[in-house]
């Protein structure tokens, strides 16, 4: 990943240290992985020994616990036979006539078979049947035992297996003997080894887990919790016959989770292995998340380093390149700047050109206004001289003629007036002429002026203005004139017979809003955009009949915001439109004034 420079003086020294950084980058990337797995061996190494910590403290407390259980069992198992000993002790033919003195013992869980052997071999009373291959190991094991001196303890033997019922058993006896210390057999009671301890099966031990008991002498006497079928070997086998300490050595060597806890009063010991590989699964499952992370932070490493370089060299190649087209861009740049200051030249003369035709527009549409109204004016003037003083033998024609051109005369001015005005709201020199207006009396006027109009179509005119309703601070003319364009549009477009509606309300706020409502046909949203607009003609054969520039409702709008205002409309077509003028609360002026109501 090199630059290829061109020979700039510049780029040579880029590069080579470009190549130094890559070197740095390398090296760092390297030393952060190092230091990464270093991380992950130690805290692997320290979760392993806490996790083996762990589990021995557990296996010490359930060897402590099975201890105190098992040693309460052969405590009461001790204490019956001592029962039983000293009544046969004391009345040696209760073994022959079978008196019940076997009760205690088959009163405790666990106990399957009560008998007492004779020193020449012969069973004797109690339940059960012992088996002769159970008789012979009690025969070899616990008689020599109790028959070479007087045992005041209780013997337990190792585990057998019953034939009879395949059921593990576990030889447990005491010497029998007259007041005067003869020897009489010994008293014998087999236990089922699953009866030691009735939560030993629900332990959480593993699949390989064991619980044993075993002797002083180092011999396994029973397991009380054996591994389950098809587990690998443990203990058991692993350390045979030998003692316990030596056991708990080898736990310690081989890195085992082996306890033995000794049950003294008995002279047992309560042997309890785990299976360490169940019980350090989720370390295992760690060590395996650590080992992934970590992998995973390499990794991060080596991209992090891999953009870093390509950062370096993309930076090299790029500043080479910005060096090479250094010069070139300076001519560039030599010959943007003549043409952009042409460009500033033609705009400047353009910019001058257009002030230019504004100001002619303005004083054209100001000498025209002039021209215009002029001979208007003088036309309206004859109109009526002739309209007033024909002779009366010709009065009904020259009078007609002369309304007429009265009327179009008229009609003219006041195009030519509201241009001018519309005009001047563009142009920004419209100037209000403010004075208090009575609403009712605004009102009242702009009815009677308009009523002719809606006569002559057919329309009724009503209008409400509500008690107490304010006086506006308003220019008289141009209110007069808005009220006068809203509802000549309600009457012109309203339908023979229909109401066309003006009404005055407050706002919340305290502002005033005259609402015009007629029952025409109405305008769509992209219709109602359309006659907003100077000139704007929804209906091209309806403006013809109806007469009107298309200035009257734009020229409302431009008015009432001039005052501060709104204007919205409001229509659906075929059943009329609504139109709300708003004036803010600072224009009005509180006063009485009584419904009116027309």
């Amino acid at each position: 990943m090199q630059g290829d420079g061109r020979g700039e003086p510049g780029a040579t020294a880029l590069r080579s240290q470009a190549r130094r950084q890559s070197v740095g980058i390398v090296l760092l990337v390297v030393a952060l992985s190092f230091a990464t797995w270093a991380g992950a061996v130690v805290l692997r190494h320290d979760a392993q020994t806490a996790a083996l910590a762990r589990a021995r403290v557990e296996s010490e407390n359930l060897g402590a616990g099975i201890a105190d259980q098992v040693g309460r069992e052969l405590d009461e198992l001790d204490g019956a036979l001592e029962t039983v000993v000293q009544r046969l002790r004391v009345d040696p033919a209760q073994l022959e006539h079978r008196t019940g003195w076997e009760r205690p013992l088959t009163a405790i869980r666990g106990v399957t078979h009560v008998a007492v052997i004779t020193p020449d071999g012969q069973v004797q009373g109690g339940p059960g049947q012992v088996s002769a291959p159970l008789r012979d190991a009690i025969l070899r094991e616990h008689m020599p035992a109790h028959a070479a001196g007087r045992s005041a303890g209780m013997l337990v033997g190792r585990a057998v297996t019953d034939p009879a019922t395949r059921q593990r058993v576990i030889p447990v006896s005491r010497r029998l003997e007259t007041v005067d210390h003869r020897f009489l057999g010994v008293l014998l009671v087999f236990v089922a080894a699953e009866a030691f301890g009735p939560s030993l099966p629900q332990l959480d031990l593993g699949p390989r887990g064991l619980v044993a008991l075993v002797g002083a002498d180092g011999t396994l006497r029973a397991v009380l919790r054996p591994p389950r079928p098809g587990a690998p070997p443990t203990a058991q086998d692993r350390w045979g016959p030998a003692s316990p300490a030596a056991a708990g050595q080898a736990g310690e060597e081989d890195e085992r989770a082996l306890t033995v806890r000794p049950i003294a009063a008995h002279g047992l010991s309560v042997l309890v292995e785990p299976d360490l590989d169940a019980w350090l699964a989720p370390f295992r499952l760690q060590g395996s998340l650590i080992a992934a992370g970590a992998s995973f932070v390499t990794l991060a490493w080596i991209g992090i380093g891999w953009l870093l370089l390509s950062a370096v060299w993309d930076r090299t190649r790029l500043v080479t390149r910005l060096i090479d087209m250094r010069t070139e861009m300076n001519a560039a740049l030599a010959a943007e700047r003549g043409a952009l200051a042409a460009t500033r030249q033609a705009l400047d003369q353009s910019r001058v050109q257009a002030e230019a035709a504004t100001l002619a527009k303005s004083r054209f549409l100001a000498q025209m206004s002039h021209e215009l109204r002029t001979p208007l004016h003088a036309m309206i003037g004859f109109a009526e001289i002739i309209r007033d003083q024909a002779p009366p033998q010709s009065a009904a024609t020259l009078r007609g003629y002369a309304q007429q051109i009265w009327s179009a005369a008229r009609g003219l001015l006041e195009l030519i007036n509201a241009m001018l005005e519309f005009a001047r709201i563009e142009g920004g020199s419209a100037q209000l002429v403010e004075s208090v207006v009575r609403v009712p009396d605004l009102v009242r006027a702009t009815i009677a002026m308009l009523a002719p109009q809606a006569a002559a179509r057919g329309v009724t005119l009503r209008s409400a203005v509500p008690d107490q309703v304010p006086a506006l601070r308003a220019d008289p003319g141009r209110l007069r004139q808005i009220l006068a364009n809203l509802l000549s549009n309600a009457v012109r477009f309203g339908r023979a017979g229909s109401v066309a509606t003006l009404s005055v309300a407050e706002t919340p706020a305290g502002g005033l809003v005259f609402i015009f409502a007629d029952q025409g046909e109405g305008m769509t949203p992209v219709e109602i955009a359309i006659a907003l607009e100077p000139f704007g003609q929804v209906d091209a054969s309806l403006a013809r009949r109806e007469g009107g520039a298309g200035l009257g409702l734009p020229l409302a709008k431009a008015l009432v915001e001039l005052h501060g205002g709104t204007l919205r409309i409001e229509s659906r077509k075929g059943e009329g439109t609504t139109v709300e003028v708003a004036f803010p609360p600072e224009r009005t002026i509180r006063h009485t004034v009584s419904s009116v109501q027309t």
